[in-house]
């Protein structure tokens, strides 16, 4: 049974995915299942749960990678449910809705709408999280592409690059723009990354072209590979689905674009390192809650992600000397969206991360930050 769950917990989130895709067929309250059931499953687990800190001593990679891929076709078919429901009026898409019966102008249409706008961009962002996250850490080029295509789903495919040669070399210094300052609230935080992580993709990419004596404006640069899907997906969504259809698609993409970013501020905010130092595991907050865990597939076992990028998802674990937030990742990630109270509760474990884990130099940082500041 251990083996089970140690493994099959990995399946919690392709599965509500899956269900959601059923209950679009069934309309009305039940488009809002997926959504409330994540959120409110995974704020409940992870604030009465304890720390899971179980790993997989017997992998069956052909499942576990299954369950990883799965979210890539189950969120396009959810984009595609998406655009269904919130068609505007005499498109293609509004046309295919009304020979399944779906309402395409009322009342009903804005409430079902709202329903599969809150319920995608939910998933979305969970799954670009997470599960993107994985697989533009993955050696094979196939691979890195299935990542992108959630994170065009997020509007935001700039991550595939900044994140992997970019944040993992900057962690913890003021040259990554993930890392938030302290004192930094989320929303903020949110425009500054968002802008950076873009710049920073574009110049990593420009950098690798001119080493390869290539172009930087080339079909080759992979930057520009993922503005030009995004794009091509936008105009694709217009054509098919409208004005209201292209709203609802940028409308859960920012939601799912939000959740992204609440999983780079939450791990990252205020850890401090001497630039060319070694990253250690004290530069990463951990929050090893079960149900947490289970749908992000461990990436809240930050630490370890940081020490080793190409260990797979399975074998992640809490190491020796990571931080630990005092709640899990999704719990601490509702508590970030209220500023205030995200500085009440981060305080005592900065406090604590400052005076047990810090290094003399990251002490003498943080000191001159404060004075400065």
């Amino acid at each position: 049974m251990t083996a089970i769950v140690a493994q099959g917990r990995f399946a919690i989130l392709p599965a509500i995915m899956a269900l959601s895709l059923v209950a679009f067929t069934w309309g009305g309250a039940w488009l809002w299942l997926g959504g409330f059931l994540l959120l409110g499953v995974n704020l409940l687990a992870d604030l009465v749960g304890d720390n899971y800190v179980e790993g997989v001593d017997h992998p069956s990679r052909p499942f576990l990678d299954a369950m990883l891929h799965s979210a890539v076709p189950l969120m396009v078919l959810m984009t595609v449910g998406l655009l269904l429901y919130a068609a505007s009026p005499d498109t293609i898409m509004a046309q295919v809705a009304a020979e399944f019966s779906i309402a395409t102008a009322g009342v009903t249409w804005w409430i079902d709408a709202a329903a599969v706008v809150f319920t995608t961009g939910i998933l979305a962002g969970c799954a670009g999280v997470s599960f993107a996250h994985e697989l533009i850490h993955r050696p094979a080029r196939a691979e890195w592409l299935l990542g992108q295509v959630l994170l065009v789903l997020c509007l935001h495919p700039s991550v595939a690059l900044e994140h992997v040669y970019g944040h993992h070399r900057n962690i913890g210094t003021a040259a990554d723009p993930t890392t938030a300052p302290r004192g930094m609230g989320f929303w903020r935080y949110l425009p500054h990354t968002v802008a950076d992580e873009i710049r920073g993709a574009a110049a990593i990419e420009a950098s690798r072209m001119r080493r390869r004596g290539q172009p930087v404006v080339s079909m080759n640069n992979r930057f520009l590979q993922g503005l030009a899907l995004l794009a091509a997906l936008l105009v694709i969504v217009f054509l098919v689905a409208g004005l209201w259809g292209l709203a609802a698609f940028v409308t859960s993409g920012l939601i799912a674009l939000v959740i992204v970013e609440l999983g780079n501020y939450v791990p990252h905010y205020g850890v401090v390192r001497v630039p060319g130092q070694p990253v250690c595991p004290r530069h990463s907050w951990n929050g090893p809650r079960f149900f947490s865990t289970s749908t992000m597939i461990n990436a809240p076992r930050h630490s370890h992600h940081h020490r080793s990028a190409g260990t797979p998802y399975w074998d992640l674990t809490i190491i020796d000397g990571a931080a630990i937030t005092p709640y899990g990742s999704a719990i601490m990630s509702a508590i970030a969206l209220v500023p205030p109270l995200w500085f009440r509760v981060i305080g005592p474990p900065l406090a604590d991360w400052d005076a047990r884990l810090a290094s003399d130099a990251e002490r003498a940082l943080i000191s001159e930050a404060r004075s400065a500041a």
